[in-house]
C-alpha cells in the first residue's frame, strides 16, 4: 500500500481507508476528507495473432452487475509492471503475449483513490498449454465489429477500459477502434 499521512481508519487486505486533515468547503466549513490506499495496477489491452481483442467477464460486487471489461489486477509485492501484466494476462485469460509495450500510467479516481493504473499492450497473444483461468472470470475473444456494438449498446461501459483502448489506440496499436464514427 501507499505510504499513509493521515490515520487508517478501516482495512482489509486489499485496500485501506485513510482520514486526511480536514477539508474546507466554499462557504468555510470543515468536514473531514478520505482516501482509499490500495498498491497500483496493471490493465493490459490483449490482441491475439488473429487481431481478436481479448476480454474478460466477471461479477462485480460493487455494482450488483457482470461487467465485460480488460484483464487487470495488482502487483505483487516488488514485481514488476511488466511482470505484473504477464501474469495478469495469463491468470485471466489463459493467454500469453508474444510481446509487451507499456502505453502509459495514469490515476483512477483521483479525487479519492492514490493508486496508479499502468497500461500494457500485450501483441500476438497465444493460448498456453494446460493454463486455467482464474475462478470467476472467463475471456471471450471480440472482432472490431463486436467491440463496436457492445460498446454503442453500452454494454461495454467501463470507462477505464475505454481509455486504455483509446490510448493503445493514439499509440498507434490496432485495438478495432476508430474505424468508423460512433
Amino acid at each position: 500500500m501507499h505510504e499513509s499521512s493521515g490515520k487508517i481508519v478501516f482495512s482489509t487486505p486489499w485496500f485501506e481507508i485513510e482520514e486526511m486533515a480536514p477539508a474546507v468547503d466554499a462557504d468555510g466549513s470543515v468536514r473531514p476528507y478520505y482516501r482509499m490506499n490500495t498498491e497500483d495496477g496493471v490493465m493490459i489491452v490483449p490482441r491475439t495473432k488473429e487481431g481478436d481483442l481479448i476480454c474478460v467477464r466477471q461479477y462485480r460486487p460493487a455494482i450488483g452487475q457482470w461487467t465485460l471489461e480488460l484483464p487487470s489486477g495488482g502487483m505483487d509485492g516488488d514485481e514488476s509492471m511488466e511482470a505484473a501484466a504477464a501474469r495478469e494476462l495469463r491468470e485471466e485469460t489463459r493467454y500469453v503475449p508474444g510481446s509487451l509495450h507499456h502505453l502509459g500510467s495514469g490515476r483512477l479516481m483521483a479525487n479519492r483513490v492514490n493508486a496508479v493504473q499502468h497500461i500494457y499492450f500485450a501483441q500476438d497473444c497465444v493460448l498456453a498449454e494446460g493454463a486455467s483461468a482464474e475462478a470467476g472470470v472467463s475471456a471471450c475473444l471480440m472482432s472490431a465489429a463486436d467491440l463496436e456494438a457492445e460498446v454503442a449498446s453500452g454494454r461495454f461501459n467501463h470507462m477505464t477500459v475505454l481509455g486504455a483502448l483509446l490510448l493503445a489506440h493514439w499509440r498507434g496499436f490496432d485495438v478495432g477502434i476508430g474505424r468508423t464514427a460512433p
